[in-house]
């Protein structure tokens, strides 16, 4: 199999915004967060494109962690975990591609 480089260009659309500014302290779960909100402030431009969502139980945020910075560790091992593990098997967010896909919860 020959091996190819492909690159995009990605362009945000909106911001999530977190009361937790450091990675010190900011709950590693959603379950331990407590009573602590986020919101998605989507770009004036893009806002019509949320018509028609009411009904929707969910939807899906992808998202780019701007802030974790890969080193180039492909084998790390995870907070509260022992073992070594192969980087694509956490979900640590310092990766080669720094994107998320949560499913989110309740939105208004």
């Amino acid at each position: 199999m020959s091996r190819s480089t492909h690159e995009f260009t990605l362009r945000a659309i909106g911001i999530i915004r977190s009361p937790f500014r450091e990675a010190a302290g900011t709950p590693i779960r959603p379950q331990m967060a407590g009573d602590a909100e986020g919101a998605v402030e989507l770009f004036q431009e893009f806002v019509v494109g949320l018509r028609d969502l009411e009904g929707f139980d969910r939807i899906w945020l992808l998202y780019l962690f701007d802030r974790a910075e890969w080193k180039g560790n492909l084998i790390i091992t995870p907070y509260l975990d022992k073992a070594p593990r192969g980087l694509f098997a956490t979900r640590a967010p310092a990766r080669p591609l720094r994107s998320e896909s949560p499913r989110s919860g309740s939105w208004r």
